[in-house]
């Protein structure tokens, strides 16, 4: 009896062990996403306003103001009801609704261009708005999952800076393969809307399996 509980304790340990590096993992992933898509926006708005410094600032603008307002909403929810479940649901609806932004792009872009005036500021406002509607909603979620995943690994309060600096430098690896890799390989040889694809595609297949783990667990 004895050995069966020492049995069972080691198993539960393993388990959590498994499921805090696969924490890390998605901490990587949604990182290497978030820039990676980035990225890929400036390619989809220029054809329609040009790559100019204004483009630039509304895509880099619009997508910190919604990291913030995705980590403080995040910090919050994570405190009330963080989950694997919830966690996996925000990555999978930002996944989905990034791969649904190469077919709204040109309806929405196109809904804008008409209030394009002689006016200098003009494409700077349209393009903000244009970047606003495709893209502010999935990084909202996007970085309300680094909040989750922390306190999701957090076991004891002594070790909350090195879990908080360890999500975060596995996130920042990612965002640093998420720089380059589009850069010099995925959008070169795919083109904008199937790079957006893929990675929409990597944070859905990332949450589908946390899911599944999840419901296999439970």
């Amino acid at each position: 009896m004895h050995a069966m509980k020492n049995y069972r304790k080691d198993k539960s340990k393993s388990t959590r062990q498994v499921a805090t590096k696969y924490l890390l993992g998605v901490a990587f992933v949604v990182g290497m996403g978030i820039i990676a898509i980035e990225m890929a926006a400036s390619r989809l708005l220029t054809p329609y306003f040009g790559s100019s410094l204004y483009i630039w600032t509304n895509i880099i603008g619009i997508i910190m103001i919604a990291l913030t307002i995705g980590y403080y909403v995040g910090g919050r929810v994570a405190d009330q009801y963080a989950s694997e479940r919830l966690l996996y649901c925000l990555i999978l609806a930002a996944g989905v609704y990034i791969s649904l932004v190469p077919f709204l792009a040109r309806p929405i872009i196109s809904a804008i261009l008409p209030l394009i005036t002689e006016h200098p500021l003009s494409v700077f406002y349209t393009s903000f708005l244009a970047t606003l509607l495709l893209f502010v909603v999935p990084f909202i979620f996007l970085s309300m999952v680094t909040p989750c995943i922390i306190k999701l690994r957090l076991q004891r309060v002594a070790l909350i800076g090195y879990t908080a600096g360890t999500v975060a430098a596995y996130a920042t690896l990612g965002s640093i393969l998420g720089t380059f890799l589009p850069t010099f390989l995925v959008l070169p040889f795919l083109g904008t809307s199937k790079t957006m694809l893929l990675f929409a595609g990597l944070l859905i297949a990332t949450a589908m399996i946390g899911l599944i783990k999840g419901a296999l667990k439970r």
